[in-house]
């Protein structure tokens, strides 16, 4: 007989506050367990395309003696971490621009994006950016309006 494992997205329990606006972390704090279906953001991005009903998990609550006890919402898709880019030049012999993508937990979720140190733009909604960058490495940096970053470095050929 052959034994099925269960997924690991599947419903588990989760800890709630009353209001359902925040997951608990710190048990101290009055919250009910509910059993929610849950992905990373990665495959939480793609999932979402073809299932537009799909609810993320509430952001977690900072519990006050443990403020480092939480996953970050958001993950690069592209670039991976440590890539080698190659950016080719269009037409016309100009460099291109390479496009970065950031999936969210929080789909509507205002995010910062920084460059080598220096404040390059915002999205909303659809978290993409393009960049003309020179050769070279390079540390992409991502804030979101809750203080969440999400940080990869990659080289350009």
């Amino acid at each position: 007989m052959m034994c099925c494992r269960r997924c690991i997205w599947h419903c588990h329990p989760v800890h709630l506050s009353m209001d359902n606006k925040y997951q608990i972390i710190d048990r101290s704090e009055p919250s009910y367990t509910m059993n929610m279906f849950s992905l990373p953001p990665s495959l939480e991005y793609c999932y979402r395309q073809a299932h537009p009903e799909y609810m993320s998990l509430p952001p977690v609550k900072l519990s006050q003696s443990d403020p480092t006890s939480k996953e970050s919402p958001m993950k690069f898709l592209c670039p991976a971490l440590g890539s080698l880019i190659n950016i080719p030049r269009q037409l016309d012999g100009c460099k291109g621009a390479m496009t970065c993508k950031v999936a969210h937990s929080d789909a509507s979720a205002e995010l910062f994006w920084h460059c080598d140190g220096s404040y390059i733009g915002t999205t909303r909604d659809i978290h993409s950016m393009s960049l003309t960058l020179q050769e070279g490495n390079h540390a992409l940096c991502v804030v979101d309006s809750y203080g969440n970053t999400a940080k990869v470095t990659f080289s350009v050929l």
